[in-house]
C-alpha cells in the first residue's frame, strides 16, 4: 500500500507500507530525519487525533474551518458538515483547511467530493503550504479551486 499525507510538521510523507503491523509502520513513509516512532505515530496511529470543524455564514458565503487530521476516520465529519452548509443555500462555500495538521488519500478525495456535490454552488479552499505541495506531487493543484483572498468563495 502507498501512503501519501502532509505530516504534523509540515512534510509531504509518502512510502510504500507493508501490512505488517508495527514493523512495516517502522519502514512506512519516514524521512531519513524521521524516527520510526514518529512515522508510527503519523501513520498507523491507534489514538485519532480529533477533526474539529466550525461553520459560520458572513454575507452569504458559509466558511467552515476545519483544524486537526482529515483521515478514513475523520473525514466523515468534514463531510457532515459540508452536507449541513449545503442543505442551509449559502450563496457560496469557503472550507478553510489550513489548520489541518495532516491529511491522507480519504481526505484529498473528500476534497473533489466536496466539490462535485455543491454543483452550482461556488466552493472554494484555504490550504496551507503542505497541502499545496501534496496537492502538486499527487496532481490535483488545478483541481482545488482555491480562493484568492480567502474571503468569500466566490471570487
Amino acid at each position: 500500500m502507498i501512503v501519501i499525507g502532509a505530516g504534523p510538521a509540515g512534510e509531504v510523507l509518502a512510502g510504500r507500507c507493508a501490512r505488517d503491523g508495527a514493523a512495516g509502520a517502522a519502514r512506512c513513509g519516514r524521512r531519513k530525519s524521521q524516527s520510526a516512532r514518529a512515522a508510527r505515530r503519523v501513520l498507523w496511529s491507534d489514538r485519532v487525533e480529533e477533526l474539529s470543524v466550525t461553520s459560520e455564514t458572513v454575507g452569504g458565503t458559509c466558511r467552515l474551518g476545519a483544524a486537526g487530521e482529515i483521515d478514513i476516520a475523520t473525514a466523515p465529519e468534514l463531510e457532515s458538515a459540508f452536507e449541513a452548509a449545503l442543505n442551509g443555500a449559502p450563496a457560496a462555500i469557503l472550507v478553510d483547511l489550513r489548520a489541518v495538521t495532516f491529511i491522507d488519500s480519504t481526505g484529498m478525495a473528500l476534497l473533489l467530493r466536496l466539490i462535485d456535490r455543491a454543483g452550482s454552488t461556488p466552493v472554494r479552499f484555504r490550504i496551507s503550504p503542505p497541502i499545496e505541495r501534496l496537492l502538486e506531487i499527487i496532481g490535483l493543484e488545478g483541481r482545488i479551486p482555491l480562493a484568492d483572498d480567502g474571503s468569500t468563495a466566490a471570487g
